[in-house]
């Protein structure tokens, strides 16, 4: 019996080791990001609306701290338009949703729509026509002015779409007695790379590179002489086959086991650029064009990057994490939203008799006019940042409040505007004046000066009270003596004379 229980205890002690041992080392998984989304429709034409909708799901629920980011490449793979969602933004089942809409003078062609999130990739192809037709061309040349018979001939070239670098399909088409092609892509720079191996027939090789949907192309031409007599290449046993050899290209790195960094979000009002990775690991964030800047996560995985000036808005910025193993994360795509207010609109002087304002303000953005609290008109700064908008014509010394806000939500401070008193006030009337009156007496604009005049001296002035009468002293006017009244109101306006001659 004892010996039983002593089995027992032995195999209670290896189960609880085998138990422990298990807890030590078992792998913390990382999150399933699964996405997908489509387009209504294949191809489009210029100023329509590309409707898109999809789905991103993290471990079966909605895609939470993902980042998905949507991004319009035309046919040189310039990214055009850029499209983030914040958490808000995602549906409870993990649905996203944009429109886009396509500029008139938008180029024709394939262009790519690029889903990012959590590091996972999907793309759809459309065709947009109506638009601009681009131009462009291919240069090629190759390693060396001449090869011998089963050797490899490097082929290099550039391409420009409206004299840029462009992403575009290349079809290399290589003739000597038989016609091969090789298809290859250039970069974003423009330049790509492709290899072929000779035959072993000597003689002139001509090579025309064409941009694939483009009429752009180039024709050169290389020389293969006779083979030597003594091998090239002693150690190596045979001759590849002639023909192409696959091109370099740039797939989408696979997923690793190491976790993309989780990025905070940024503005174009932001200081740092802040997240979390794997503790120790080196955490890389650019633009892929002027900003490129390290760091290293701390212990508890946080990383912190002081900018030395404000990020633009609509910078896409793309964020990896390397660890000590040389692992390399998936990228993270972040875009930097537009956080920073517009400058408060220029008016131009408003009199008040207008019934058009006009000024300048951040082009696109909304212009709202309010009186008080309440909203008397809106427009729309256009391209070069004008606006021009219709009113009622307002009272003189009312106080307008305009504001400017752009397309990302954000508004300027106010710019007040006092509408100028320009209109002159209206002709006075005059009472009956005898030669033994003592004064003028009539009606005018309230708070208006009124002059009176006998010939071309002024003889008397007064303020005309609130509800416009005035009283005007004056000595004594022999009958027939024409007075002429006239207004002058705060403003400096003057308006029309009256007159009257005076009676017995």
């Amino acid at each position: 019996m004892q010996g039983v229980n002593t089995l027992k205890n032995k195999l209670l002690m290896i189960l609880t080791t085998f138990v422990l041992t298990i807890g030590i080392v078992i792998p913390v998984f990382a999150s399933t990001v699964t996405v997908d989304f489509k387009t209504d429709k294949s191809a489009y034409s210029a100023s329509s609306t590309i409707s898109v909708t999809g789905n991103v799901l993290k471990d079966g629920q909605a895609g939470k701290g993902t980042n998905p980011l949507l991004q319009l490449l035309n046919p040189s793979g310039q990214v055009v338009e850029v499209k983030q969602w914040n958490d808000s933004d995602i549906g409870t089942n993990g649905a996203i949703s944009t429109n886009i809409k396509l500029a008139s003078n938008i180029a024709n062609g394939t262009y790519t729509l690029r889903l990012t999130a959590g590091g996972v990739l999907k793309t759809n192809n459309i065709t947009i026509s109506g638009g601009v037709t681009q131009t462009g061309s291919v240069t090629i040349g190759f390693d060396k002015p001449e090869y011998s018979p089963n050797g490899l001939v490097r082929i290099d070239g550039s391409v420009l779409v409206d004299n840029k670098p462009a992403v575009k399909s290349v079809t290399l088409k290589i003739v000597s007695g038989v016609t091969e092609t090789i298809s290859t892509q250039s970069n974003l720079t423009g330049a790509f790379t492709a290899t072929y191996r000779l035959p072993a027939n000597s003689g002139t090789y001509t090579v025309t590179a064409s941009i694939d949907g483009m009429n752009a192309s180039q024709t050169k031409s290389f020389v293969v002489k006779a083979a030597p007599t003594t091998p090239t290449d002693p150690g190596t046993p045979g001759t590849p086959p002639p023909g192409p050899v696959v091109p370099p290209t740039d797939p989408e790195p696979p997923a690793t086991g190491l976790e993309a960094p989780k990025v905070d979000a940024v503005s174009s009002e932001s200081t740092v650029i802040s997240g979390k990775a794997k503790a120790g690991t080196t955490v890389s964030v650019t633009d892929k064009k002027e900003f490129n800047v390290t760091t290293t996560a701390d212990t508890s995985g946080a990383f912190s990057i002081k900018l030395s000036k404000k990020m633009k808005e609509g910078t896409v910025l793309y964020v990896k994490a390397t660890d000590s193993k040389g692992e390399v994360s998936n990228e993270v795509a972040i875009v930097v939203a537009d956080k920073t207010a517009p400058k408060a609109p220029t008016v131009s002087t408003l009199k008040d008799y207008d019934k058009v304002i006009t000024g300048k303000a951040e082009a696109g953005s909304s212009i709202t006019i309010k009186y008080g609290t309440k909203v008397i008109k809106t427009g729309t700064a256009d391209k070069n940042g004008n606006f021009k908008i219709s009113i009622t014509a307002q009272k003189a010394n009312t106080i307008l409040f305009i504001t400017s806000k752009d397309k990302a939500g954000n508004v300027s401070t106010v710019t007040k505007v006092k509408v100028l008193d320009k209109t002159a006030p209206g002709a006075p009337t005059i009472n009956k004046v005898k030669a033994s009156s003592k004064t003028v007496t009539g009606k005018a604009e309230a708070g208006a000066t009124v002059y009176v005049k006998v010939a071309k001296k002024v003889i008397g002035s007064a303020v005309a009270n609130s509800k416009g009468s005035y009283s005007v002293k004056i000595k004594n006017q022999k009958v027939g003596t024409t007075i002429v009244v006239y207004v002058k109101d705060k403003a400096g306006n003057v308006g029309k004379t009256k007159s009257i001659k005076v009676s017995k």
